[in-house]
């Protein structure tokens, strides 16, 4: 592990708030808390105006991510997108102690499995923008759109899981008593989700 912040690379973030870039700000934050100065700077590009970002993305953004959405990382000649993926990229380098990661298998399996879940299903529920915009632009359709069938799933599919997985780890956390990574993973959707989805629990 590195010792002197000075020596190591800076993590650059392209990020909107409240956006999925979130998750690896909340969770380098996290590890920071956990580590302190043995993690480098995170040094985030942030915008502000939606309308204009999505208008007319920066040439250098559609260089590092085809998609040219957020979240995306540059750790030196290190170029990712997808926020799950980055995330598990800072947990593999800087949770060098386990401390956020799970202890077990079971709960490892449950964060690749929030992982995943909040990429393919989870996020599209409530989000703003198509997965295709980067081709069809402001006409892709959106899933948020469906905000029926959208609610349904929510409902019928999430909150039932969310309550069991609760009810069933030991608690309070989804992995027991341990704040660990899934609880960031999913927690992000959680939140935001309140705002979207007026849930009934």
């Amino acid at each position: 592990r590195a010792s002197f912040i000075g020596k190591m690379l800076p993590i650059r973030l392209v990020h909107i708030p409240r956006f999925r870039s979130t998750r690896p700000v909340w969770m380098y934050h996290e590890l920071s808390q956990l580590y302190g100065n043995s993690l480098p700077n995170l040094e985030l590009s942030t915008f502000t105006d939606i309308p204009a970002f999505r208008a007319s993305k920066p040439q250098w953004l559609l260089e590092m991510n085809p998609n040219g959405k957020v979240p995306t990382m540059a750790h030196g000649s290190l170029v990712m997108f997808e926020g799950g993926a980055i995330c598990s990229y800072l947990l593999d380098k800087y949770d060098v102690d386990r401390q956020l990661l799970p202890k077990n298998d079971e709960s490892m399996a449950l964060y690749y499995q929030m992982v995943s879940w909040c990429a393919s299903t989870l996020d599209n529920l409530i989000a703003t923008s198509s997965p295709i915009s980067a081709v069809l632009g402001k006409d892709a359709p959106r899933p948020m759109d469906d905000l029926v069938t959208n609610k349904k799933y929510f409902d019928e599919i999430f909150v039932p899981f969310f309550h069991k997985q609760l009810a069933t780890s030991g608690g309070p956390y989804l992995c027991g008593t341990q704040f660990t990574a899934a609880d960031v993973i999913l927690g992000f959707f959680v939140m935001q989700s309140r705002d979207k989805m007026v849930p009934t629990w």
